[in-house]
C-alpha cells in the first residue's frame, strides 16, 4: 500500500514523523493508518480554508 512505501521512505531519509491534513471525513481513515490529531493553534485560520472538520495529523515514526 502507498502509504507504508511513503512511511519507509521518509524513515529511510531519517524523518521523525510524518504529517498532513485530513479533510472529507478522512479522519477515521488516517487514523486507522496511525496519524493522531495534533493540536496546532498557529495553524487554525489555514485549516478552516479547508473546512470546519479539517485538523492536522501526525503520525511519529
Amino acid at each position: 500500500m502507498i502509504i507504508g512505501d511513503i512511511q519507509r521512505h521518509a524513515r529511510s531519509r531519517g524523518f521523525a514523523n510524518m504529517s498532513l491534513v485530513a479533510v472529507n471525513g478522512s479522519i477515521p481513515f488516517w487514523t486507522k493508518h496511525g496519524f493522531r490529531s495534533f493540536p496546532a493553534p498557529e495553524l487554525a485560520e489555514k485549516l478552516l480554508s479547508y473546512e470546519a472538520a479539517a485538523r492536522f495529523m501526525v503520525k511519529v515514526l
